[in-house]
């Protein structure tokens, strides 16, 4: 019987242990930088909340999986990607982003050789206008203050003997400050 509580509880702890490894994901649509846009607004100035490899052991079932940074940047004023309820460019004279409404971002980058999703949702407690220029074809875009640091990830079977069962490497990223701007 203690067998069996052993190996249930092992099963049922896996799909949490998981759960920390960032997705990354490609986009098949290239979106780059635009080239001019308006001014922008602090949307969301965020608190630097720690991220979920902050501690540098985790339970991994029966073993251990120690993370290690190996490099970490900021960037300031990084271009996210459009905000997907302005899907397509049009001539308007102003967006209005609606107090209690979920405005969601995709976009990604490449650093150091690994795809790092900077994918977000900005929720406004404030309805906000943001003017733009009729004369021009424009939609709203987003721009993000960010930390991406990469990890080693070393999973062991013993912590006396520190035996290494595999590793692998992953991305987190910090989002601090986010603006939204009319992209023209």
């Amino acid at each position: 019987m203690k067998k069996i509580y052993i190996s249930f509880y092992i099963l049922l702890s896996l799909p949490i242990s998981f759960s920390f490894v960032p997705s990354v994901s490609a986009s098949t649509e290239s979106v780059s930088e635009p080239t001019s846009h308006g001014p922008s607004y602090l949307v969301e100035q965020a608190n630097n909340f720690s991220d979920q490899f902050d501690n540098d052991i985790q339970p991994y079932s029966s073993a251990t999986v120690r993370n290690t940074i190996i490099s970490s940047s900021r960037y300031n004023y990084k271009w996210i990607g459009y905000l997907s309820e302005s899907a397509e460019w049009t001539r308007a004279s102003s967006y209005i982003l609606s107090s209690g409404r979920s405005y969601s971002v995709s976009g990604s980058m490449t650093y150091e050789g690994m795809g790092v999703s900077l994918s977000t949702t900005y929720s406004s407690g404030v309805s906000r206008t943001l003017p733009a220029d009729p004369s021009r074809y424009s939609r709203l875009g987003m721009y993000a203050d960010i930390t991406v640091r990469k990890y080693k990830s070393d999973k062991s079977v013993d912590n006396y003997t520190g035996q290494v069962l595999s590793t692998w490497y992953s991305s987190a990223v910090t989002h601090h400050n986010q603006y939204v701007t009319v992209v023209y």
